[in-house]
């Protein structure tokens, strides 16, 4: 894993920054109190988990109330392109965590934050994965052994808890005993026991019986004794039968591999090899995208149809004709439409004639005056009769004559001169009522003639005078009716031109379109189909014909390519001395195979010593092994059932000896002796249980490292050499001291060196270290201001040596030494500055 951003929204004095790293070395240079160390534990926060309130001091809660936490950006070593963020904000068990896959933008299980760290935790990060100068200062104060013990276990993932388990119970062995103390429980057990036993030989002395007695109970403890032995012994034993069965199949493996011829150089190195395969791999896909180019055009090389070529030809004609489509549609609906109009008003016409045979006698509207007339004659020519002339009359006479007789009456009442003005008024008014009814019949008579005329003049002589009148409105809508029909008759003659016209246009397809025996309607439909049915087809064949062009360029360059990459593939198959791939690949995998069986052999030497060697030779199959582990196992059984009836007869002796010597003084003692033998026993065996689990861990991490640790030897050999700048050569690592050989074959061991010479013996094991671990470490180093101790060489070999490192293993060195930063490339530094407002200065 590789740290790629970081983005602290709140952590210690850190708000809402963002840090960008270099995938490969880069430094964090910053003076005291500039955050460096926050931002290390704030990375660890995010990996692991925030700390709880239980541990004020490590949560780098804000000051400000700044919300806690942030996020990193990271990328796989096992997919460099795909990229997480893994978000971490405040919440219970650590924070609440986020991940999500950024390459394929969703949210995925906080389950693979896990699986991206692998087997890792905190603890064991913080004691390999991060270092500073107090961690290399404090190897310049470990002896020799200790310093031996801790690299032969550096191997073994996880091993520090189990020192720390040792610790803890060497710890508990020394207060419960010591060889020179006088505090530890067993001690003073002792120091008691002994003195019991003073007292019980005085007290012993006065009683012969109970000497016998107890020299019997003594032959029968130390019978007892000498059965706890031989069941040692034979745990001893069982302990190297079992040791021998597990490695047994190794042995048999170690024989087997032996056997084989092995090589340990490559006759084909594997830059060659993977530039074959990766000329053979690009001659294959170059094949496939030749015949997929071949399989194209031959999909594409079908020739269009007579229709579509033609279509093609005139593809301009065509064009300009759909572009009238949308005219010609609405030409169309609009005739329609007034055709419908049309035919409603003829039928409108065909009633009004019906009804009144306009059309027959070419009738005409009578005009204003007319009509005005011929309402007058009508209504003086009912007075011709009596009943008329009395409705005649009554209507028009009788109000006058009443006004006035009215009038008259009223100036019989009154005596004023007004009475006279209202006699005249009411004769007046009755004269003229007379004369009005004298008029009317004159009138009558007179305009008879007029009518006749206007009757003549209209064309209404065919109908009675009471008739003429009511039909007046009938004929007046008659006549509009005729006008609209000969406007509707124009237009739809217009468009049939247009459209015929239209239709016309397409004479010269006749062959493939014929129009002319369909209706309008149909034979736009028809065209209209037809251009986009034809159009359609011209877009893929002309499309079809840019993809043929597009194949056969493609199929030139791929053609080309091969030829090179064919050239390329051949010449190093020469060089090689190899007729073909698969030949190569079958050689490079035997060579593979010799090199893993090297490999093999090596792994299984470091488990086997030559005395354990020599052993499982002594056995000859594992059947002998299982053989005499099961006498072993029969032997022991057979002992603890002795060892158990021999305790019993002990006690039975105790109690004999306690029943004769009741109420005595011996016996009491011998009592007291027996009880405290019994403390004795009980807290020897607490310190040998201590003891056997202390070499028990010691062993197992010894055998768990043995495969990973002349790895790690020989890749801290190589990184001591270049920071000593090869003034060492060597790293000798045995049972008992750790020593390192000069140039000139001169041989120190730990106390004779310097202690910055220590310090980069240790800073080239760390190294080596994650080197070597590397598939099981997914985590960058992070060094925090290592090497103040160096001088300014070996210091420079130092960051030429993180420099080479940095391209599997990630580094972030952490520095507040500014001569150290002038060793590094400007674009490798991040400058954290102690103003909080600004930001960090990249570069």
């Amino acid at each position: 894993m590789r740290l790629k951003q970081a983005h602290i929204d709140g952590f210690g004095k850190w708000q809402n920054q963002d840090f960008t790293f270099k995938e490969s070395l880069q430094v964090i240079y910053g003076l005291n109190e500039t955050g460096k160390t926050t931002l290390q534990r704030f990375i660890l926060g995010v990996l692991f988990g925030f700390a709880s309130g239980k541990r004020p001091a490590e949560q780098y809660l804000p000051k400000n109330g700044a919300g806690y936490g942030g996020f990193l950006i990271v990328a796989t070593d096992v997919a460099p392109t795909t990229t997480y963020k893994i978000q971490r904000t405040a919440g219970k068990s650590g924070g609440d965590l986020v991940v999500t896959n950024l390459t394929l933008g969703q949210i995925v299980p906080s389950e693979e934050l896990n699986r991206l760290l692998g087997s890792v935790d905190q603890a064991f990060v913080q004691q390999t994965l991060m270092f500073d100068l107090e961690d290399l200062r404090l190897l310049t104060a470990t002896n020799g052994s200790a310093l031996t013990s801790m690299l032969q276990r550096v191997g073994a993932v996880g091993s520090q808890h189990w020192l720390t388990v040792i610790d803890q119970l060497a710890k508990q062995s020394d207060e419960i005993y010591k060889s020179r103390g006088r505090k530890p429980a067993l001690n003073q057990a002792l120091q008691r026991y002994h003195q019991l036993q003073q007292e019980l030989t005085t007290a012993t002395a006065k009683y012969p019986t109970f000497i016998e007695l107890q020299s019997t109970i003594n032959a029968a403890e130390h019978h007892l004794s000498e059965l706890v032995e031989r069941q040692k012994q034979l745990r001893a034993t069982q302990g190297r039968l079992q040791t021998a069965q597990r490695l047994w199949p190794n042995y048999e493996q170690y024989q087997q591999l032996q056997e084989r011829t092995t090589t340990k150089s490559l006759q084909i190195n594997e830059q060659d090899y993977t530039g074959a395969l990766s000329l053979y791999a690009n001659q294959q896909q170059l094949a496939a995208a030749a015949a997929q180019q071949v399989e194209a055009l031959q999909d594409d090389s079908k020739d269009p149809t007579p229709e579509l070529e033609f279509f093609m030809i005139h593809r301009s004609e065509f064009d300009q004709q759909a572009a009238k489509f949308d005219q010609v549609n609405a030409w169309i609906n609009e005739r329609h439409f007034k055709r419908q109009q049309l035919q409603n008003i003829k039928a409108e016409q065909q009633e009004l004639d019906q009804r009144n045979q306009f059309s027959t006698h070419k009738m005409t509207p009578f005009s204003e005056s007319e009509q005005a007339t011929i309402q007058q004659h009508l209504a003086s020519s009912s007075s011709i009769t009596v009943t008329g002339a009395a409705v005649s009359w009554m209507q028009g006479a009788w109000p006058w004559f009443v006004a006035g007789a009215g009038l008259f009456l009223v100036s019989l009442l009154i005596s004023s001169s007004l009475r006279w003005l209202l006699i005249l008024i009411g004769i007046a008014l009755v004269i003229y009522g007379w004369r009005r009814t004298q008029g009317g019949v004159y009138d009558s008579s007179s305009r008879n003639d007029d009518v006749s005329l206007i009757g003549q003049k209209h064309g209404f002589t065919h109908l009675p005078v009471t008739q003429w009148l009511g039909i007046q409105r009938d004929l007046t809508r008659w006549l509009a009716l005729a006008e609209q029909e000969r406007d509707l008759t124009e237009a739809i003659q217009h468009f049939n031109d247009q459209i015929t016209h239209f239709l016309g246009d397409y004479d010269f397809a006749n062959k493939w379109l014929s129009l002319r025996p369909l209706s309008a309607s149909e034979a736009l439909t028809t065209a209209r189909h037809s251009y986009q049915r034809l159009a359609t087809q011209a877009i893929s064949e002309e499309a079809a014909q840019r993809r043929r062009e597009q194949a056969v360029a493609q199929l030139a360059e791929i053609q080309t390519s091969q030829t090179h990459i064919e050239r390329a593939l051949t010449k190093l198959l020469k060089r090689l001395q190899m007729p073909d791939v698969s030949t190569l690949k079958q050689a490079y995998k035997t060579q593979l195979s010799d090199i893993k069986t090297f490999a093999q052999v090596e792994a299984i030497e470091t488990q086997l010593t030559p005395a354990l060697q020599q052993q499982l030779a002594v056995y000859g199959s594992k059947t002998a092994i299982d053989r005499e582990l099961a006498q072993t196992n029969e032997a022991l059984e057979s002992t603890r059932t002795e060892i158990t009836e021999q305790q019993q007869h002990v006690a039975d002796l105790h109690a004999h000896f306690e029943q004769m010597g009741r109420d005595q003084q011996a016996p009491k003692l011998q009592q007291q002796v027996a009880n405290q033998r019994n403390v004795v026993v009980s807290l020897a065996q607490n310190w040998l249980v201590n003891q056997l689990a202390m070499q028990w861990i010691d062993q197992t991490l010894t055998q768990a490292s043995a495969d990973r640790l002349p790895q790690i030897v020989a890749q801290a050999k190589q990184y001591f050499a270049d920071l000593t700048l090869k003034h060492y050569t060597e790293i000798k690592l045995s049972r008992q001291q750790i020593t390192v050989i000069n140039l000139n074959g001169q041989e120190f061991e730990l106390f004779e060196l310097s202690r910055g010479t220590v310090e980069q013996l240790y800073l080239a094991i760390r190294l080596a270290f994650a080197t070597i671990m590397n598939d099981q470490l997914r985590l960058p180093l992070m060094i925090d201001d290592a090497f103040v101790d160096f001088d300014q060489p070996r210091r420079k070999a130092t960051v030429q040596l993180l420099e080479r490192l940095a391209h599997t293993n990630q580094v972030l060195y952490f520095t507040a030494d500014l001569n150290m930063v002038q060793d590094f490339e400007a674009n490798q530094i991040i400058r954290l500055i102690s103003d909080e407002s600004k930001l960090p200065y990249l570069g």
